[in-house]
């Protein structure tokens, strides 16, 4: 609809509302738009009337939709069903051209575009899944065995004289059976067993390059994604041994997109090796229908070169379903998928495990597999062979798909070759099991029946079946039968009362056998407690009476289900609580009645009170029986509870395995690194936080000698890192990011720093910084300015003050650097603009031997926190145009005191070297900080907060022993 057109509609109807119209339809363009120029995939998801409009406009530059088109070639895009037509969006063409599958077609533009867009999107998807440094991708219309054999007919042209690939186990056929059909002799390496993980035999794998030769191999053939035992090949020790060697190296990703450790493994492979491609399944990782694979890697030219082996043109459905799904999804929407799938693994992991405790197995250790799971079946075996075989089918009949059943000593022969103790990759697993994945896509309730029909098998197979239940019994129940409720009552009745009933519980699905009850009236029983469930089972309830009783807990689904239930009263019942989203599914309720409880308007009530205040039913008042200053009043009239049921915690997150004396963090193209300083393993660890994992994981080291301080510095879209070291002069290291890692730029004047103790890097104007504080005695302290080409030696300051801190602060709107020393009070150097120096201005008294000072704000209004090793260290506030003193902190032993803030809340974290370091909270009435949490840390060297995806960390540096990484948590005590 061109402005030609919304002219003349303006004229049909009326101009206001084709305005509105045409400015919808411009915000679907805009979508579009933004998709053809930046080929990535939209952050948020779109409409499906956004799709559909992108893809008719696609369609409609295809030679096949054109008006008036006349096709008098053998291929045209004609299509005898509409419905066949529709269901391709009267896309037809295909994709590519007889030489190349990513060429574009003349009489296909729509299609190419399609094609070209897919691809690009996919790549980007792949970028955010953790392989950031791929180049190039195309979608092949192809599952993943044929996808692999592609790549081997690829690396025949450039490796002729080839006969082998290397191949450490892993029984799926397809990989197999790809090497064989591309014409080449697989070599079998045989796993090794590391407890229960079956793993890499990388000292074989060398001895096989060195029995056949390097130029007699083809490719070693790894893998990522795969079924426990058996789990990730150890991508990082091939790819450099791949790239020793000078042997390609082609990865089977089959799932493992959906696993940020699958994929950083080829990120970390590609990193420190060779990968030369890898090939990851459609439907495994973007739920689409089978028949399509991406083909990716980084060397553009090597990928575009297999694209030209596939011969002919090819199916568009696989880049058509997966555009659609990924326009669909976001990226924003793919990323939740996948932390779904994480938290789903954990999931799935503490079902099997309870479960296998129960039946006297257990959860095979492999935790390096990120995606499968596997349970001993022992116990089966023991009592007989055949009954391992036979659960398999159980389970299968039983619709719980996807389960795989391992048995012991299966031999297989695939293409010639044969398996012996095929399924379970090893030729003598100790011992049969049964594995499950935790896929893109699985739900609670997939994992709720699958356990459930487990077990149910697991006990007909080892004749401890439940007796068999009656006609009365609950339907899908597990013989909890209502043993209270007599069976002889009618099962069309629609009321029912029952009074001083002795009755401990109401238990699950209770009165299911009476599905027509319309009333239930439970009046003066003896029972304490109602379960989750209690009345499923009764669709048409409508009035339910639960008064006068003794209810000390309630389930918080006990009305589940009951949506056509208008009247409930649970008056006098003493009830003290009620559990949170009690009446969530009472869609129908009009009427409510709490009287005569004792209900506490704490912080449970929290929830209560909310949905008071929107709820449609007639409730009763609801009166606090406590605490004592809310007794008497009415919940409905309480404002909130806010304030008093929010509290926040440290809890630990992760540990790094290595000491440290500082961590710095920084970010770049939307990802959130952080770089470790970390002197006994003689690098700086610089870390990434995975977005889908949820964690901080390893990306680069940058080696050196006694590492003291690694600084990150961001000019002009460059990473810089300052690395300051005891021996060997400190440097200056560069991300190179064609490479993906830090590569040495600038050395700094061994001369000017002999004892680095502290970096701080800052911005005057538009100039950058950065000050070395020395602490040696003979030190000079000394400041760096950048210039375009790097940094130089710019200024130096004083020297024989052994300094221990350089802290850069605005004072009254002047640039100001505090340096702080063993043998002198911490002195203020300020900016003059004149000279473009910094010129010793005054000094901070009574502050003798500080090892470290820190400037923070609580409200605009600025303060200093200087650390002490002996005696107190101290809180000082900048007023009337000096600091004053506002608190004192005992601490002796540190060698730390850190503030920071989350959310309105700032603490302050205090070291010691002695004993336990205090976190601190600042009480906004008293103006002064109090304690407010213990934690152990050995040796505290720094705290440095880390926020990202909506989530805050404290990094905690450690001399003697981990690295801690805490996170900050909200507290909602309503819970």
């Amino acid at each position: 609809m061109n402005s030609e057109n919304v002219s003349i509609c303006e004229k049909i109807v009326s101009s206001s509302y084709i305005r509105q119209g045409s400015q919808a339809r411009r915000s679907h363009e805009q979508l579009i738009r933004v998709l053809l120029e930046q080929g990535k995939c939209p952050e948020e998801g779109w409409s499906e009337s956004t799709i559909e409009l992108f893809l008719n406009e696609l369609a409609v530059m295809d030679s096949n939709n054109f008006l008036g088109n006349c096709g008098v070639g053998e291929r045209e895009g004609r299509v005898a069903s509409s419905l066949v037509a529709r269901r391709h969006y009267r896309l037809i063409h295909g994709i590519g051209r007889s030489g190349d599958v990513s060429a574009v077609q003349p009489k296909a533009a729509g299609s190419s575009l399609l094609n070209k867009l897919t691809n690009s999107v996919v790549l980007d998807i792949i970028k955010v899944a953790g392989v950031r440094s791929v180049s190039s991708c195309f979608v092949v219309p192809m599952a993943t065995g044929m996808s692999l054999a592609l790549c081997f007919l690829t690396l025949r042209h450039r490796r002729p004289r080839a006969r082998y690939i290397i191949w450490p186990r892993i029984d799926q056929k397809s990989c197999f059976k790809a090497m064989i059909t591309a014409g080449f002799e697989p070599v079998v390496v045989e796993n090794v067993l590391e407890g229960d993980e079956l793993r890499t035999d990388l000292e074989a794998v060398m001895r096989k390059i060195e029995e056949l030769g390097a130029e007699n191999i083809l490719c070693v053939h790894s893998t990522t994604s795969c079924f426990a035992p058996r789990v990730p090949d150890r991508l990082e020790e091939l790819a450099e041994m791949c790239a020793k060697h000078d042997i390609p190296h082609i990865v089977n990703n089959a799932y493992g997109v959906q696993s940020s450790k699958c994929m950083h493994l080829i990120q970390q492979g590609a990193r420190v090796g060779r990968i030369d491609a890898f090939v990851q399944s459609l439907d495994k990782n973007f739920m689409v229908p089978v028949g399509g694979a991406i083909i990716a890697g980084f060397d553009e030219s090597f990928i575009q070169e297999i694209s030209q082996m596939y011969p002919g043109r090819a199916s568009a459905s696989p880049s058509l379903d997966v555009l659609i799904t990924l326009l669909t999804l976001g990226a924003s929407g793919y990323k939740k998928l996948l932390r779904d799938r994480k938290e789903m693994y954990g999931h799935l992991a503490q079902e099997l495990r309870k479960l296998a405790e129960a039946r006297g197995e257990r959860l095979l250790h492999t935790p390096h597999n990120p995606i499968s799971l596997a349970m001993s079946l022992d116990g089966l075996q023991a009592q007989s062979g055949q009954a391992v075989t036979q659960l398999g089918s159980m389970l299968f009949t039983r619709q719980v798909s996807g389960a795989r059943v391992v048995p012991l000593g299966k031999q297989q022969v695939v293409s010639g070759h044969t398996f012996r103790g095929f399924m379970s990759h090893s030729e003598g697993y100790p011992c049969p099991y049964l594995n499950a994945a935790s896929a893109i896509g699985i739900t609670r309730d997939d994992v709720a029946l699958c356990v459930k029909r487990l077990d149910k098998c697991l006990k007909s197979l080892r004749k401890e079946a439940c007796p068999e239940e009656t006609s009365t019994a609950p339907p899908g129940g597990d013989n909890d039968s209502a043993e209270d409720v007599p069976r002889i009552i009618p099962n069309d009745i629609n009321s029912l009362s029952i009074v001083n009933g002795s009755f401990p519980e109401v238990k699950e699905a209770m009165f299911s056998h009476i599905p027509s009850l319309q009333l239930l009236l439970l009046n003066s029983n003896a029972f304490t407690t109602i379960r989750d469930d209690a009345f499923s089972g009764l669709p048409h309830l409508e009035y339910l009476f639960i008064e006068s009783n003794k209810i000390e807990t309630t389930s918080r689904y006990t009305f589940r289900g009951l949506r056509d239930l208008t009247h409930l009263s649970l008056a006098n019942n003493n009830i003290k609580a009620l559990p949170r989203d009690l009446f969530i599914d009472l869609d129908s309720l009009i009427e409510l009645d709490l009287r005569g409880n004792m209900l506490e308007c704490d912080c449970r009530a929290k929830w209560l009170m909310t949905w008071l205040k929107s709820t449609n039913a007639t409730v009763s008042d609801v009166f606090c029986a406590g605490p004592d200053d809310m007794k008497g009043k009415r919940l409905n009239d309480l404002a909130s509870l806010h304030n008093d049921c929010i509290s926040t915690d440290f809890v630990l997150h992760q540990s790094v395995g290595a000491e440290s004396l500082s961590v710095d963090t920084f970010s770049y193209k939307d990802d959130v690194y952080v770089a470790i300083a970390a002197p006994s393993t003689e690098c700086c660890m610089v870390m990434e936080w995975d977005h889908i994992e949820m964690n901080f994981r390893s990306y680069d080291n940058i080696t050196g000698q006694s590492i003291v301080g690694c600084k990150s510095v961001i000019i002009d879209d460059q990473i810089f890192v300052i690395v300051a070291q005891l021996f060997g002069g400190s440097h200056i290291y560069k991300f190179d990011e064609a490479q993906s890692k830090f590569t040495k730029f600038q050395d700094i004047e061994v001369t000017k720093i002999s004892k680095p103790n502290d970096i701080e890097a800052f911005q005057i104007g538009s100039e950058w910084f950065f000050v070395i504080a020395d602490s040696s005695k003979a030190g000079l302290s000394t400041l760096y300015k950048w210039n375009d080409k790097g940094f130089y030696s710019y200024q130096s300051l004083h020297e024989w003050f052994r300094d221990t801190d350089a802290e850069f602060i605005n004072l009254d709107g002047k640039a100001h650097l505090i340096l702080a020393s063993r043998s002198q009070v911490p002195v203020i150097y300020q900016w003059d603009k004149s000279t473009q120096k910094f010129l010793q201005h005054g000094e901070i008294p009574n502050m003798e031997d500080v090892v470290a000072v820190k400037a923070f704000h609580i409200k605009e209004e600025l303060y200093l926190a200087m650390t002490r090793y002996i005696g107190d260290s101290k809180v000082l506030k900048w007023t009337n145009k000096q600091m004053s003193e506002v608190q004192a902190l005992p601490s002796r032993g540190s060698m730390i005191m850190q503030p920071f803030s989350f959310k309105e809340r700032y603490y302050l974290a205090l070291g010691s070297d002695y004993t336990f370091s205090h976190i601190y909270l600042w009480d906004e009435e008293k103006k002064v900080f109090r304690k407010f949490k213990e934690v152990y840390i050995q040796a505290p060297r720094s705290f440095t907060v880390v926020s990202t995806d909506r989530r805050d960390f404290v990094f905690s540096s450690s001399f003697k022993g981990n690295t801690l990484i805490f996170e900050h948590i909200i507290i909602d005590l309503s819970l």
